[in-house]
């Protein structure tokens, strides 16, 4: 009978050491996550209408922008690999001349920004034609650093990358953690649209899904949010 209660109290030993390790590792990680890895764009919280929903007002900004057709995880990450090689060099420093091939120009890396931008698009076809022309994809954004202007950021070599210049704008914010599966991101676009709509505020477009951290970043320490747009003079009062 003894050797059983060794046995058992070695096991539960071993187990609390293994638990403790495990612990140790979770909390050194949470340690080691900064608050805001990268820049990102400057704004103003105008309401707070609950712990994790905000108005914000955004000043202007510049992105860089491409259309995929694929959506979903699949189309963020064709985005993002777009966007990634343009801010890595896949582009001609400004004033170099006409657009090269990549490699084949002066090239500039632009520092990495937050967060990067998910937002449902209309396509134009090509081929095949369709009945109304389109189909669904997403709109992927990169927020470009404030020290740039659409004069001086460089050129990209992929056409399919437009540089916008964004207005001053308003967006009703809701942030939470967890993972990049859709379900995540619809149920809390719904639970922002509908608190929205009790408090009477008007918006003015479609939700913009916006991912904060690297791809490994543990799900619980992640930084997710969704914005939807509201009209100019929608906050009642």
């Amino acid at each position: 009978m003894s050797k059983w209660r060794h046995l058992m109290k070695s096991g539960t030993t071993t187990t609390a050491v293994v638990l403790g390790v495990i612990l140790t590792g979770v909390i050194a990680t949470v340690k080691a996550e900064p608050k805001e890895k990268y820049p990102t764009p400057e704004y103003e919280v105008l309401a707070t209408i609950s712990k994790d929903i905000e108005i914000r007002r955004y000043a202007p900004r510049i992105v860089a922008q491409v259309s995929v057709s694929g959506t979903g995880r699949e189309g963020l990450n064709e985005g993002f690999r777009i966007l990634a090689g343009y801010i890595f060099g896949n582009n001609n420093r400004r004033g170099t001349g006409e657009i090269k091939a990549p490699g084949r120009g002066e090239r500039e890396k632009i520092a990495m920004t937050a967060p990067v931008t998910a937002q449902s698009a209309t396509i134009p076809m090509t081929s095949p034609v369709t009945a109304s022309g389109t189909r669904t994809g997403l709109t992927v954004s990169f927020f470009m650093p404030p020290s740039y202007s659409l004069a001086t950021l460089p050129v990209p070599t992929d056409r399919r990358i437009k540089l916008i210049e964004l207005p001053e704008e308003q967006f009703a914010v809701i942030r939470f953690s967890g993972g990049w599966n859709a379900s995540n991101f619809d149920k809390h676009a719904q639970c922002l649209l509908d608190r929205l709509d009790r408090e009477n505020i008007r918006t003015a477009g479609s939700p913009v899904n916006a991912y904060y951290n690297p791809p490994f970043t543990l799900p619980f320490l992640r930084r997710n949010e969704v914005l939807v747009p509201i009209a100019e003079g929608a906050l009642p009062g």
